[in-house]
Parts: structure tokens; sequence; C-alpha cells
């Protein structure tokens, strides 16, 4: 059976929707849940505590939170609580953050973010463990510290979000599994999975014990068309930040002028007009969109290139408990 996770937009979502789709989820077999931290619309650990009285099975993962906004004795805190709720089905998802957010919105700077996820991971780890830690490192320091409480896992996964070389071979070195990011397309995964084992190399450890996520941008319908289409206005937003066309698509996708202009109604904030300029190539390459069949052959694609969770999102407000995204998983166990 193909481990599948799911992930809800959060512009579109409400909380009390992920509570009741993750409980369908988690009846159709998905392996797990994922929350995006995405400001300023739902906390993620609010929303998987919610989670995590509603259902008994489906693991719980943040994807992710930051460690500017939130200091990594507060994280490991907040997913200890999550583990001993849903009696040990956590996960912690952490990266850097969205630095139009953190620096432009919220004014504060984000400086070494390799070195401040590397610190946090560190750190959390020692506290997760029910160690007392005193910590100096560039960015944090911690005196005495102890979690006042046993997590039920012993260990707690920590997945490391990754988009460059030099993070995803760190991710590869110190993390549990490592976060691709939102809209990775199949070549994408590929070349990440090569830095990722680099990395795993270096800690002596196989990539065979690394779990790589890979969040996945999906629409399904029986009309190909209008699945695809329900996914422009996203793909237009992710391609508006700095170097992720050339990351994500083929060179022969890359359409400079309709990237122009996608670039240009994006910063009149005209996201809906940008959307109208995504090109085929670029959907095909950075979402799973179209028939049931179109999209079990694309999440094959990635599992082919090394993806060993895809991760559903789903993206369409009108997409309900039962509808064909939801039932990809069932389809999904007998490719």
């Amino acid at each position: 059976m193909r481990r599948l996770g799911v992930s809800f937009w959060p512009e579109v979502f409400s909380a009390s929707d992920v509570v009741k789709y993750s409980r369908e989820a988690e009846k159709k077999g998905y392996d797990s849940v994922w929350i995006a931290e995405h400001y300023l619309f739902r906390d993620a650990f609010a929303t998987l505590g919610a989670v995590a009285l509603a259902t008994s099975r489906i693991r719980l993962a943040t994807g992710v939170v930051n460690p500017y906004t939130r200091h990594p004795a507060f994280i490991a805190m907040s997913v200890a609580t999550i583990d001993e709720l849903s009696n040990g089905r956590a996960i912690l998802g952490i990266g850097s953050g969205v630095s139009f957010w953190i620096e432009e919105q919220m004014a504060m700077k984000m400086e070494r973010p390799v070195s401040v996820t590397k610190e946090s991971i560190q750190v959390i780890r020692r506290l997760l463990s029910g160690e007392t830690v005193s910590y100096e490192g560039r960015t944090f320091t911690l005196r005495g510290m102890k979690l006042g409480f046993k997590t039920c896992q012993a260990d707690i996964p920590i997945y490391m979000a990754a988009v460059g070389p030099k993070t995803l071979q760190l991710a590869g070195e110190i993390a549990d599994g490592v976060i691709l990011t939102a809209g990775c397309s199949p070549k994408y995964v590929a070349d990440a999975v090569e830095n990722i084992r680099l990395g795993a190399e270096k800690a002596n450890k196989k990539l065979s014990q690394m779990d790589i996520v890979a969040f996945l941008i999906s629409a399904v319908s029986e009309d190909s068309k209008a699945a695809k289409d329900m996914t422009r206005e996203l793909v237009a937003s992710l391609l508006t930040r700095p170097g992720r066309a050339k990351l994500m698509l083929n060179p022969e996708d890359l359409d400079e002028k309709a990237l122009g202009r996608i670039m240009q109604e994006a910063q009149r904030g005209n996201l809906d007009a940008a959307g109208t300029h995504v090109t085929a190539p670029m959907i095909e390459s950075m979402s799973v969109a179209g028939t049931p069949q179109e999209c079990r052959q694309k999440i094959e694609e990635y599992a082919r290139k090394g993806a060993t969770l895809p991760v559903i999102m789903l993206i369409n407000p009108k997409d309900q408990v039962g509808s064909p995204t939801l039932n990809l998983i069932q389809q999904i166990q007998h490719v």
C-alpha cells in the first residue's frame, strides 16, 4: 500500500473542516495529516490538538513551524503536548519559514537560517529526550532547561524542511526526514534526493533511513482541464518566489515570457490574473491535477523519483469528504 499524507491549504479550510477531513482521511487509510503554520490563518499546534482528540491512528505533523517566531524550547513543549494528546503520534516538521512574513510583515531579521534551524533541532532533540539542557549557540542560549513531562514516544521524529542544496544536505545529516517544498516537481525531487543522500552519508546513515516528504498541490476531477485550472493561482504564487521557476521546471518548460507576466500581475496583487498566464507544462510540473487515473500515475512518478511520503495538498474549498481527492488513497492501493 502506498503511504500518503494529507494537508490543507490554510487560506480556504477552516479549523473545523480540517478536523472533519482528517477524521475521514484516517478512515480511508492516510498515513499522516500535516498542518502548515501559514500567517495569519490558523495555529498549527492548536489545530493538531483538535485533530489528535478526534482521531486515533493517523500521525500528526506540523508542516512546518519555524524557530524565528517560536523559540525552540516552546516548539519542544508544544510538540510534546501533541504527542501526549495523541498517545504518541506526533511528528515535528520545522523549517526556517517564509521571509516575506517574518522579515517584511513582522520586521524580524532572518539571519543565518541554516545555522538557526540546525541549532533549533539540536536544542529540541535534547529537550524532548528529557535532558536538562544548557546550550550556548550563535543564536540560542539555554540555561538548565528541562521539559516538565515525558513524551509518549521515546524519540519524536523531527523532519526538516529544505529547498536549496545546502539545506537539503544538512537535513539529510541531522533530521529523521526531509520536507520538500510545496509545488515540488518530479525533476526537483530527483535532484533533492541526491543532496539528501550526501548529507545522510556524512552522518553514516543510509538514504533508506530517511523519510522524504513531498507536498503536492492536488486537484482531482473527472474533468481533467477543470482540475488543472483549480491549481493555476497557487502555481502562479509559488512561481513568484525567487529562483523557484528554475528549481522546479525543466529547461524546456521555463517560458520566460509567461513567467514575466505572472510576476507582473502578482506584483500588482492580481494572483487570479497571474494564474491565467500559467502554462500547461508549469501545471504538469508542479501539481498532481487531473482525472483520478492521471493523479495516480503522477503520484507514482514522484515515488519513483524518491518521495517516500507524498502529501496530497487539498486546495479546493468545495472539496468535500468523500471527494475524488480523499478517495485517491483507496484507488492507489490497487496500482
